[in-house]
């Protein structure tokens, strides 16, 4: 994969200022100027996005995986939840069909765009993009940028619409940690639930920072994800690391 695919230095530059705006107008300005340079912040954070996404779009680049397979970048990421198929059709008027979700991570290991702490629903055909998290600004919702339709109803889309599950993926973090990302499943909001983790064996729960938290050792652990009901799912799962090519994978035991 190419560098270019990677943050541009004006791109920087410009979310630099932005966030120095947005600190100027907490102090000095009224509510609806700080809600302005909120909004615009969050649209160049989408526009740098945008612009990584558009080469990966019109390149159709694509790497051989150790099996000497293809792999195209447009295939990788995650199939939507229910909750975020929802919400593509309500901003969107039409069907989840041909999106894939990356996380933040995703993003930089994956598609190899740095710099943004989004996460994006993306279709690279019709060359749409959501955060599926959005901003909030009084009443209103946004989530993709100024062009298209993405104010919607809030409360529509935090609705809780099935039984609470949850997916996991796994990331090295440093050399000697791990990064578990659990990622809820009919549920439109992180923030309304509640991750806990244990190494299995042990008695106490911690609880974790939004959707992800940081575990030392290679081992089983027992994964809680409460939805904003109080319904509850607890998984087991073990990370598991390949002692030839050093790569690691989580699974459910």
């Amino acid at each position: 994969m190419k560098n270019e695919k990677g943050i541009t230095l004006i791109a920087l530059i410009v979310t630099i200022i932005v966030l120095i705006l947005i600190t100027g107008a907490g102090i000095t300005a009224g509510a609806k100027s700080l809600n302005d340079v909120r909004l615009k912040a969050f649209y160049t954070k989408l526009e740098i996005e945008q612009e990584g996404i558009e080469k990966i779009r019109n390149t159709d680049e694509n790497y051989k995986d150790d099996n000497n397979n293809t792999v195209y970048l447009k295939n990788l990421g995650t199939e939507p939840t229910q909750a975020q198929k929802d919400l593509i059709e309500q901003i969107t008027n039409s069907t989840s069909t041909g999106f894939r979700y990356f996380t933040k991570e995703q993003l930089q290991q994956q598609l190899q765009i740095y710099g943004v702490d989004l996460n994006l629903l993306i279709n690279f055909d019709n060359n749409i993009i959501i955060n599926p998290e959005g901003i909030k600004i009084g009443k209103d919702h946004y989530y993709m940028l100024e062009s298209k339709k993405n104010i919607v109803n809030k409360e529509v889309i935090d609705r809780n619409i099935g039984t609470p599950d949850y997916d996991f993926d796994v990331y090295l973090y440093g050399s000697n940690s791990y990064r578990i990302i659990i990622t809820p499943i009919n549920i439109g909001d992180i923030n309304q639930g509640t991750v806990k983790y244990r190494k299995v064996g042990l008695d106490y729960w911690n609880v974790a920072e939004g959707n992800e938290f940081i575990v030392n050792e290679i081992a089983q652990y027992q994964v809680q994800y409460i939805d904003a009901n109080n319904n509850s799912i607890t998984k087991t799962l073990e990370i598991i690391k390949d002692p030839i090519y050093q790569d690691i994978w989580i699974e459910e035991v």
